[in-house]
């Protein structure tokens, strides 16, 4: 759709009275907020999940006292695990709305999911007031933000409150194009101009801001130069108006190179080594783009995490049909934009916006990912729009308008439905990663974490032990082998003998990973753990003291010592210490928390402080009710206080849980002689 021919720069603009295009634009800002809510409404129950956990529920540096200028200072999202890790990213937007978030509404998941949602819902109103600005009607523009409004492929970016970069940095490259399209289109006049100025300059600022929420929006000047080379018609050259419209966002971009240097200490880590020579890198890549096309064309059976294959062939067939079709496309894309510029952009927006995930080393296990498409699908929506604007010209007019409701209301309904479904499999990371497995039975990352969910319930210790055990036979069929998941999953592996009490079996896991990475303090940690449960307190403080001294805040190790400094040495005073600032690094509410707070009561017991062991029991049992060891210990501490009819009630409670607990028959008997 080729834009009017002026003397200034323009763009297409609704010819309707301002009275009625209000009232157009009301109306459609109102049902636009109405489908976000709708489609994503059940995501509001969901809890943490993922990377939800370490970014937030266990990061101390989203609560006080860390200094808030710590935010912008440092990649703080794994900070408190290991002082020596290497910084990845800068995203100092994100972890200060996290810190927001918990100072004000209290780190539960609902607050972090309403935030996800207003962010998704300023997208969509921001990528309306886009197209209402490229296209000539009202209704198309509305058309088109609806799509995008309930686009099931976006349903990653806003159930998962780790995605939320993926949502502040497209909100504000939108904005940010919104104000340009905006000052780009304000007439001539000396009170206009200065309008037009400062629409320009918040664009600029907007930029700046995507940026620090995540390092997609580097690409933003190249949309830039492509939206003026393309849509506009003035008196200079495209070449140079592209080129001074670009500066200050060039500027921009450079600022923040600088900064997130002097942070990072570099760029961008390459995270995996694929072992892929440049030809097959190439192939590799645009097979990639290729397939990240298809699924914003076909945005359903969505999957969490989807296993990647690199090609290693030119007679792999995905290769052959990438062969064939990266051509045809090229093709394609340079049709649309010598006839259809605006299509053309379009084209070029999921190109572009895609570009900084073309980098398949610096991506590490997780390379398709649908969250990045978020900012892609903005592009595909305006292009899928236009198509289909394009073939309503060809059945009689007095049908094209009820076509094209009936045909959006069809579509509209159907993502909407598609993403209602796909809200709950976010709910935590059993339910996550359990259906993800029936998509991704082949991902060693996902049996991996299957085994970590299963491993907290005793009653399915084997189907976990199974599936670390398929994770470690996956990874040794990779070329390269991702060696950091197989670590992981020998470390999984001797947590679960050593719950068993198969301290051989747990110390053998161990000693395999250490053959991997001999220095991880993970191992040192596990290894004293399990020695520690084995009462080899000698062998076990130096592993786990060798451990705190790499991570300073691992709450394993803290346990661990906590629990030698009680059992071993005697020291109740530092047990407490230990197991108060155990508590305090590992803030969720969980089984390990439980058992912290059921140790920490018994230690008070011993030191004749009931009151406070009394405390720790109800907290453990607040928890974890399932559990008849935390009842019987409650039921003991309100003996020893003498509330014996207390006592008698909780051990009752222990045998609700477990018929013929023999600690919870214990206390009954002994209190049937009072």
């Amino acid at each position: 759709m080729r834009p009017t021919k002026t003397k200034a720069k323009s763009f297409p603009t609704p010819a309707k009275g301002r009275s009625a295009r209000s009232a157009q634009i009301a109306f459609a800002v109102c049902a636009l907020i109405a489908l976000v809510l709708i489609a994503y409404y059940n995501s509001l129950g969901n809890g943490f999940a993922w990377d939800d956990h370490q970014q937030i529920v266990l990061n101390p540096a989203l609560k006080s006292p860390a200094p808030v200028s710590q935010i912008f200072s440092s990649d703080i999202r794994f900070a408190h695990q290991d002082p020596t890790f290497q910084n990845r990213t800068y995203r100092p937007l994100q972890m200060l709305i996290y810190r927001v978030i918990g100072a004000n509404f209290g780190f539960t998941p609902a607050a972090f999911h309403v935030c996800n949602l207003l962010l998704a819902i300023g997208t969509v109103l921001a990528a309306f007031a886009i197209f209402y600005l490229l296209l000539p009607e009202t209704f198309p523009a509305f058309a088109a933000a609806s799509l995008f409004a309930v686009y099931p492929i976006h349903s990653e970016a806003v159930d998962w409150i780790a995605a939320s970069p993926d949502l502040g940095c497209t909100l504000f490259v939108l904005l940010a194009f919104a104000l340009f399209l905006a000052s780009r289109k304000t007439p001539s006049g000396d009170g206009l101009r200065k309008q037009s100025q400062y629409l320009y300059v918040a664009s600029v600022v907007s930029y700046g801001v995507s940026l620090l929420w995540k390092e997609t929006g580097v690409v933003f000047p190249i949309l830039i130069i492509a939206c003026v080379s393309l849509l506009e018609r003035g008196n200079e050259s495209r070449v140079r108006a592209a080129i001074k419209a670009s500066a200050a966002y060039w500027a921009v971009l450079a600022a923040y190179l600088v900064l997130r240097f002097r942070v990072l200490g570099v760029l961008a880590l390459g995270t995996r080594n694929w072992g892929l020579s440049p030809a097959h890198s190439l192939i590799t890549i645009c097979h990639l783009m290729l397939s990240y096309w298809q699924k914003l064309a076909l945005p359903f059976q969505l999957n969490a995490y989807y296993l990647f294959n690199p090609i290693r062939s030119l007679s792999d067939p995905r290769a052959i049909v990438t062969i064939i079709v990266v051509p045809a496309a090229i093709a394609a894309l340079i049709y649309l934009i010598r006839r259809a510029p605006l299509a053309g952009f379009a084209a070029l927006w999921v190109i572009v916006t895609l570009l900084p995930v073309m980098n398949i080393n610096i991506l590490g296990r997780n390379v398709f990912a649908e969250r990045y498409l978020y900012l892609p699908s903005f592009g595909f929506c305006l292009l899928l729009t236009l198509a289909v604007a394009t073939l309503l010209q060809l059945i009689p007019q007095r049908l094209r308008r009820p076509a094209a409701i009936g045909l959006l209301v069809l579509v509209v309904s159907v993502f909407t439905i598609e993403t209602i479904q796909r809200n709950p499999d976010w709910k935590d990371d059993k339910t996550l990663f359990t259906q993800t497995l029936q998509s991704s039975p082949e991902a060693p990352f996902v049996n991996s974490m299957v085994a970590a969910s299963e491993s907290e319930d005793p009653s399915q210790s084997a189907a976990a032990e199974e599936h670390y055990l398929r994770t470690i036979a996956l990874i040794k069929e990779q070329t390269p082998p991702d060696l950091l998941d197989m670590v992981v999953a020998y470390e999984g592996l001797a947590s679960l003998y050593a719950d068993r009490s198969d301290n051989q079996r747990a110390l053998e896991a161990v000693a395999k990973a250490r053959e991997i990475t001999p220095n991880d303090p993970d191992a040192d940690s596990e290894e004293g753990l399990i020695l520690a449960r084995a009462g080899r307190w000698n062998e076990a403080e130096p592993l786990l003291e060798k451990a705190l001294a790499a991570q300073p805040e691992n709450e394993n190790a803290l346990s661990s010592m906590a629990l030698i400094a009680w059992q071993f040495h005697n020291d109740r005073a530092k047990a407490v210490e230990l197991f108060r600032k155990t508590l305090a690094v590992h803030s969720e509410t969980d089984s390990f928390s439980a058992s912290v707070h059921s140790n920490l009561g018994s230690v008070y017991g011993e030191m004749g402080d009931d009151l406070s062991a009394i405390a720790q029991f109800k907290q453990a049992i607040g928890i974890s009710p399932e559990n008849p060891e935390y009842y019987t210990n409650l039921a003991n501490a309100y003996g020893a206080a003498g509330r014996y009819d207390e006592a008698r009630a909780e051990a009752e409670a222990a045998l609700q849980v477990a018929p013929g607990n023999p600690e919870a028959l214990a206390v009954l008997k002994n209190l049937s002689s009072r």
